[in-house]
């Protein structure tokens, strides 16, 4: 039938429908939630293209990328995977100068992933702040760094100084995201990753990674 899910959707639901119940959002795999399915896939795909086309923007740590992914993994629907993420753990001992240029790629990466999703939604106008309160996003926890928003909040924190607070930083890092992907390679690089992981699910050849970039 036309509305049948396809292979990759199906592990997607399939994840989702282990992941959900632990939030406490039971549901089943019915007809009627395969919208469902399908548009929370393909905010995923775009929210890990997102990810990895920041770190290709930036070029940091690009070879260090191993695996692009909406397949789910316990709670965590999408990821990008990557080895030896020196610039993340090592910030806090680098010297002052290359601290804030990797902080600030750092943090593009990180916030892109939502920033695509405001995108999607036509809510671009809006706050990456605003966009986590009103969207409830399934990996939020400010003070958790194995999520986006906790480890952007991290990272403002290592560079922050008197005169710049944490928030300080992520506002001026959350209008740089924006207008990175304005950039129209930048755009069009986002659509051609989720594109693939809409139909494969997973890109996984280290070869092909670096290609996309």
């Amino acid at each position: 039938m036309e509305d049948e899910l396809t292979e990759v959707e199906k592990r997607f639901a399939e994840g989702m429908l282990e992941a959900l119940p632990a939030r406490g959002k039971p549901w089943t795999l019915e007809p009627e939630n395969r919208e469902y399915v399908r548009e929370r896939m393909k905010f995923t795909a775009y929210h890990e293209a997102g990810h990895f086309v920041a770190r290709a923007f930036t070029r940091l740590e690009l070879s260090h990328v191993v695996t692009i992914s909406i397949i789910p993994r316990g709670e965590i629907l999408g990821r990008v995977t990557y080895e030896r993420p020196f610039a993340l753990y090592c910030l806090e001992h680098y010297p002052p100068e290359i601290q804030r240029a990797n902080g600030i790629f750092l943090l593009l990466h990180e916030l892109a992933g939502y920033r695509v999703e405001m995108i999607l939604k036509r809510t671009e106008g809006e706050t990456v702040f605003d966009h986590i309160e009103e969207e409830g996003c399934f990996d939020f926890d400010d003070e958790d760094e194995s999520c986006d928003f906790g480890r952007a909040r991290h990272i403002a924190g290592i560079l922050s100084r008197p005169f710049m607070p944490p928030y300080r930083i992520l506002t001026l890092a959350d209008r740089w995201t924006a207008e990175m992907l304005k950039i129209p390679p930048v755009w069009k690089g986002v659509e051609k990753v989720a594109g693939l992981l809409i139909a494969r699910g997973e890109i996984t050849d280290r070869d092909e990674i670096y290609q996309l970039s």
